[in-house]
């Protein structure tokens, strides 16, 4: 649960992504798994099952959504790619940007 609350920290520092969390009670998810499933695998939302403690939850997302994550995982995991990606994100808000073609590369 610790790395992916780092991975969703990192991801919301950087503006790249926030996450919608929503949570329903094993019982709710039991009765009606497959609109749960249904609405995680259509959205963006990632869905929290508490069980008897926080560290004791169930995550479920979909797999474009935990895809999503390993690669900002990967992407986030040197000093060196985290520094570039941060640089990045300045030029673009500060507009300091070039339009390329396909063609020209």
């Amino acid at each position: 649960m610790k790395k992916i609350i780092y991975y969703v920290q990192n991801i919301v520092h950087l503006g790249v992504q926030i996450f919608v969390m929503k949570t329903a009670t094993i019982s709710q998810l039991r009765s009606n798994i497959k609109k749960y499933l249904d609405e995680v695998t259509e959205s963006d939302d990632i869905l929290i099952i508490p069980r008897t403690s926080d560290d004791d939850a169930v995550v479920i997302l979909s797999m474009k959504e935990y895809n999503a994550m390993q690669e900002t995982g990967y992407l986030l995991s040197s000093q060196s790619n985290r520094k570039r990606l941060q640089e990045s994100i300045q030029q673009l808000e500060k507009r300091q940007v070039k339009k390329l073609k396909l063609k020209d590369l």
